[in-house]
């Protein structure tokens, strides 16, 4: 018997949903065509142009884009495409795409794990491209911590900033180290969490 689930959500949602997230160079290229074109054409043809801007920004604002994140987010989505950032709740890591296989890999204990050869680490649905040989130089490492408080373990904590190529959004962020808690879980109770299979350790 088939099963239907209703998701709410506008057409922004629906694309993300079908399409992933759109992708950022892509959206400020357009952006700047736009306004490109209106420079060139003058007044007569602006009004049509904002008009296209204005439907243009409606799909691809950053806070149209937010929206539909958060709703993959509350689906639990993981197949969205390689590119999405999401959160992979507890348990729920044997259908992981490729770049939340990655921010997975530089989770600290993982990472740790991992050089003792302690964990399966995605073996062949991951490589490790950053040249960077220490965790607090990874480049995803940095993205998702960066800017984040930090437990010192005594009386308060500390935030550290770390120059990126590619900065995270707050939802990014979160989803991340939401999944890094599960990850801590996982591992608490004798779970890998890089193994497909989710054997224990």
């Amino acid at each position: 018997m088939a099963t239907v689930n209703v998701h709410q959500g506008g057409a922004t949602a629906m694309k993300t949903m079908l399409y992933g997230v759109p992708d950022e160079n892509i959206i400020n290229y357009i952006n700047n065509g736009i306004n490109s074109a209106a420079e060139i054409l003058g007044n007569a043809t602006n009004s049509f142009l904002n008009k296209a801007q204005q439907i243009f920004d409606t799909y691809h604002s950053s806070a149209a884009i937010e929206n539909a994140k958060r709703l993959v987010y509350s689906l639990g989505m993981s197949a969205v495409d390689e590119n999405v950032i999401y959160e992979i709740p507890y348990m729920g890591f044997n259908n992981t795409n490729q770049i939340m296989r990655d921010y997975i890999m530089v989770h600290p204990e993982v990472y740790k794990l991992n050089k003792q050869n302690m964990i399966n680490g995605f073996q062949d649905m991951y490589m490790d491209l950053d040249p960077a040989t220490t965790l607090i130089e990874k480049e995803k490492y940095r993205q998702v911590m960066d800017g984040i408080l930090q437990d010192d373990g005594e009386e308060g904590g500390y935030i550290m900033h770390y120059s990126t190529d590619n900065e995270l959004s707050m939802y990014d962020k979160f989803a991340i180290l939401n999944t890094w808690d599960n990850v801590d879980r996982m591992i608490a109770e004798g779970y890998d969490p890089t193994d497909p299979e989710q054997e224990e350790l």
